[in-house]
């Protein structure tokens, strides 16, 4: 078992779900009035919005847990008084792990794949959603506890293993160089700005968990102010 897995290239184009999700975006765009802060349509608030958004891929790619990632970027942009991410579990179908997550996760036979679809918020505000295939039998019985119960994020229950992230694909949906208004005369974001594909390892290399995360317009924040 190799202990540290080649990181793939980040321009690869996603696969699986990560392309479902890119189909699924392009087809159904929203305005930016549909966050909690319009963004208008100038030379500043594109240039901001533009490194915002290189930057928070940046850090995605950079770190190991998306968790602590959006609630350091809450705290800096100021998405709300209270920075503390939580996590939702609205209803949703069980997705068996496709063949690909297998193949990434290594199953054995007789180990358990379990899903696991959150919403991640701050202050209300809706940042992203995430598919997570996990492998129970490689957590503590703790762990799958808070994971099956709650709705604690997952990067937050498991940062007793110390994990590691491996980005498989990383796609940012928005550019300013393309990036039109709308009727309003604001800026247009499509329903999701950035989607990563990741696998998650702990120390030993042995992966924990697939992840496929998209990160909705509202990790904007609020516009520069002139």
């Amino acid at each position: 078992m190799d202990p540290h897995p080649k990181r793939r290239p980040r321009w690869r184009l996603p696969t699986g779900l990560a392309a479902l999700s890119l189909l699924l975006l392009q087809a159904y765009p929203v305005k930016a009035a549909d966050h909690a802060v319009a963004w208008p349509d100038n030379p500043a608030s594109r240039a901001e919005a533009e490194f915002r958004l290189k930057r928070l891929e940046n850090l995605l790619l950079t770190q190991p847990s998306a968790t602590a990632v959006l609630e350091s970027w809450c705290k800096t942009y100021q998405i709300a008084r209270d920075p503390r991410v939580i996590a939702e579990r609205p209803p949703a179908p069980d997705k068996p792990a496709p063949p690909d997550v297998r193949t990434h996760l290594r199953i054995t036979s007789g180990e358990t794949i379990h899903y696991r679809h959150v919403r991640l918020l701050c202050g209300g505000q809706l940042l992203s959603e995430a598919d997570n295939w996990y492998v129970a039998d490689r957590l503590t019985t703790e762990m799958n506890r808070l994971l099956q119960s709650t709705d604690t994020p997952f990067g937050r229950v498991i940062s007793a293993l110390h994990f590691r992230r491996t980005t498989l694909s990383s796609q940012v949906f928005w550019s300013s160089r393309s990036a039109a208004p709308d009727i309003r005369g604001d800026l247009a974001f499509p329903a999701h700005v950035i989607t990563n594909e990741a696998v998650l390892h702990a120390v030993s290399g042995l992966p924990i968990a697939e992840v496929v995360e998209s990160y909705t317009a509202g990790v904007l924040g609020s516009p520069p102010t002139r």
